[in-house]
């Protein structure tokens, strides 16, 4: 049960919330780089230390990676590649960044949804309880999902140059100075000769694995911390449907509080001003979740729309790679489109929690359509007039304001991915 506190420092209030994630997360939020723990001088020690690393391994392979994607504009199997994983970098890169230097609000967000108390009067019942218990295995499915993902992609992106090696397909590549790809997950440039040394192969080979550590931990602490929070708003967007649907149920329990030994009438004075009550707990809630709402869109907008923008031109250049032919070897063609459909996954998840909110939103609409308002008095009607009319545009979860979030906007993106294998045809069937 959460308990009312009140006045707690920002301290306090962070080392509650550092708390409460270890206990979901464990240690993901850290080595993620989205929410450090500081509430000791060990934690702290170990914080920045992941930050630091992170942040100086990122931005160095970062700026490998746009030199190589340069250098190797000419060959477009390699340069979709290089340039895959550099676009990878700097969408993560903006999720941590975005998140840790938003710490205060993102302390503020979670806060308020486990330390201020019930959001309403009705959020003990055993409905809301049965949502959150469902919600914490969706949360822990999904973490499997994406952390099983992304080790088949590290596994294809190790596994795949050495049966390209073991085939006869990795000579000749590409005779750029300065590029090597010779069992390693993808071509990139490296001061020291990759081919012919094995102490600089193995360094390559490292920087290109710290770079398979960092990208998939740094995206998977941020999408499941913000499905989480997807999971919380949702949860109580259906506690209040479920709260207006049992309208009558309610006002009957509070009666019998008041009057225990009166049999209610549901027509009669003292019926009608508990059942205003019952509404007015409906209002009062559904500001909340407005407000939390708005919270939760501010605090995610670049690191949702960061990496949806981002994802709709990796799509494309996961699928020019698929179709290239000056690159005979398949290990970097798997590989590419192995990091392709996590990016699909992950689009994909976020439009079906932006068309949940859409379709709770709607059905809390509905919900209020279907009371029955007409035997209440006017008191109530006027009450539950002002709860539709805050209903009246279901909430929808947007990319930086530009696109809604929702099935129909993946189905489009879906298109205009296919689209390019649609125009490669064209110039294939011309030439």
């Amino acid at each position: 049960m959460n308990k009312k506190i009140e006045g707690d420092s920002a301290s306090a209030q962070e080392a509650k919330v550092e708390r409460h994630l270890q206990e979901q997360f464990s240690v993901l939020t850290v080595i993620g780089g989205v929410y450090g723990f500081y509430r000791s001088p060990r934690w702290s020690i170990i914080s920045y230390s992941m930050y630091i690393t992170m942040y100086t391994c990122s931005f160095l392979i970062s700026a490998d990676l746009l030199y190589s994607s340069i250098v190797l504009r000419n060959n477009i199997s390699l340069f979709t590649v290089a340039f895959h994983a550099f676009l990878i970098n700097c969408v993560v890169l903006t999720g941590s960044v975005s998140l840790t230097l938003q710490r205060r609000r993102t302390t503020e967000f979670l806060y308020n949804f486990d330390f201020t108390g019930y959001w309403t009067e009705y959020q003990e019942s055993k409905f809301f309880v049965t949502l959150e218990a469902q919600s914490r295995r969706r949360i822990l499915q999904l973490l499997i999902l994406f952390l099983s993902g992304y080790c088949a992609c590290g596994m294809i992106g190790v596994v795949g140059p050495f049966v390209d090696m073991r085939l006869g397909i990795d000579e000749n590549v590409t005779n750029v100075t300065g590029i090597y790809w010779k069992g390693l997950p993808f071509a990139m440039w490296w001061p020291f000769d990759a081919h012919k040394s094995t102490i600089s192969w193995i360094s390559c080979f490292m920087c290109q694995g710290l770079w398979a550590s960092f990208a998939p931990l740094m995206c998977t602490s941020a999408i499941i911390l913000c499905f989480n929070s997807c999971e919380k708003l949702l949860n109580h967007m259906k506690l209040l449907i479920y709260a207006i649907e049992h309208l009558d149920l309610r006002a009957k329990n509070i009666f019998k509080k008041k009057f225990k030994y009166v049999t209610p009438d549901k027509q009669g004075i003292e019926y009608d001003d508990c059942y205003y009550e019952c509404i007015v707990q409906n209002v009062k809630h559904h500001q909340k979740i407005v407000k939390a709402i708005d919270d939760f869109m501010i605090l995610a907008n670049y690191a949702i729309a960061v990496p949806f923008f981002g994802g709709g031109l990796l799509l494309g250049l996961a699928g020019l790679n698929i179709l290239s032919r000056d690159d005979p070897r398949v290990g970097p063609k798997l590989f590419c489109a192995s990091l392709g459909m996590t990016e699909a996954l992950n689009m994909l998840l976020l439009c079906v929690y932006g068309e949940k909110f859409q379709h709770e939103g709607e059905k809390l609409f509905t919900s209020i359509m279907y009371t029955k308002w007409y035997t209440r008095s006017l008191k109530c009607r006027k009450a539950l007039m002002i709860l539709q009319c805050g209903t009246l545009r279901p909430v929808k979860i947007t990319a930086a304001k530009l696109i809604v979030l929702n099935m129909a906007t993946f189905a489009n993106l879906t298109n205009s991915a296919y689209s390019i294998f649609n125009l490669n045809s064209v110039v294939s069937s011309g030439e």
